[in-house]
């Protein structure tokens, strides 16, 4: 079914920033919008958004990110603004949570883009106009939205670069499920490497589900100290780490996996943090000897936060390989 021609004229006519110094790549204007879009059609055909309900959370701000750092990653972003201000593209417009409606009312007619946590507690998310989501539930209407966003809003080279992030960001929503499967049966060997699924997969759509499951499953909490750190824009800091490294093992199964923050992922890879059978904190004793911070050293014996799904805890094999190859061998 071709677009009607009301809605193909509004996704033509997105109103955009062109004061930016913005090149020939992104025909003269900001790109949040079109980014914005492609990332939420690219969520319906890997089957996350099944509903005309887009959710501001943690899943839409990432596969933005993937085309954003294909389009302009040498700049910081804040998705947020493109999700308030679409509804004045006429595109889609934003649902209150309850009893919020005169709030947004005043919020939409004062016109600037709320801070994220005051954002959040007043919209549930976005409904798109009933026939966009139509469109983008069929690939038929979505290939010709992506033709339609990629010759009006980006330049030839960068459409080949966008395009590939397209099949990426799809790839790794089909390899989340591919990793959650194994979860449904025993670890046979930790080091037989991703076996079928590396031929199925590429190594960076692995790396990119790999982390969605593992940082998913722990709730974007680091699983040693317990912090839970966004940005302002909403971006979670913590990173999925690998037990045993992939370059050892090959193996991206969650269960080699633990979410960390950015300090105590270093930690971890260094061998200054390890993780006893029964989930404890292990701190290296070389801590004793450094002028290390109090709140380092307090991390002994803590227990690990862990998810809830005891199918995704960390394998003691994993564990196990970790404490003798880095832990004992650091320092």
């Amino acid at each position: 079914m071709p677009l009607p021609p009301n809605l193909r004229e509004r996704l033509q006519k997105l109103h955009r920033d062109t004061r930016g110094g913005w090149s020939d790549a992104t025909r003269g204007g900001a790109p949040h919008k079109p980014i914005l879009l492609l990332a939420v059609m690219d969520l319906i055909e890997a089957g996350v958004i099944r509903e005309n309900a887009i959710a501001f959370d943690e899943r839409l701000l990432s596969v933005f990110d993937q085309y954003w750092t294909a389009c302009r990653g040498d700049l910081p972003t804040n998705p947020l603004q493109p999700f308030w201000y679409l509804k004045g593209d006429g595109i889609w417009r934003h649902v209150p949570r309850p009893g919020q409606k005169q709030v947004l009312d005043a919020l939409t007619l004062g016109g600037r883009v709320p801070p994220r946590r005051r954002f959040q507690e007043i919209v549930a998310g976005a409904r798109l106009d009933p026939e966009l989501f139509e469109a983008m539930k069929h690939a038929a209407g979505r290939a010709e939205l992506r033709r339609l966003l990629f010759g009006r809003y980006f330049g030839d080279e960068l459409q080949a670069a966008l395009a590939a992030r397209h099949g990426l960001v799809v790839e790794s929503v089909h390899c989340e499920s591919a990793l959650r499967r194994r979860l449904e049966r025993e670890l046979a060997d930790l080091f037989a490497g991703d076996g079928a699924l590396g031929q199925e997969f590429t190594e960076e759509g692995r790396s990119m589900a790999f982390r969605a499951v593992v940082v998913e499953a722990y709730g974007h909490t680091c699983a040693v100290c317990g912090a839970r750190v966004r940005t302002p824009s909403g971006r979670s800091a913590v990173q999925a780490a690998h037990i045993v490294p992939f370059s050892v093992c090959r193996n991206n199964d969650p269960r080699n996996g633990l979410a960390l923050c950015p300090l105590h992922h270093w930690a971890f890879d260094q061998g200054m943090l390890g993780v006893t059978d029964a989930y404890a904190v292990k701190v290296h004793a070389y801590a004793e000897e450094l002028p290390a911070d109090e709140g380092f050293r307090a991390l002994k014996g803590r227990g690990l936060r862990l998810p809830a799904d005891g199918r995704i805890h960390p394998a003691p094999v994993a564990l196990e390989w970790h404490r003798r190859h880095v832990f004992q061998g650091a320092g």
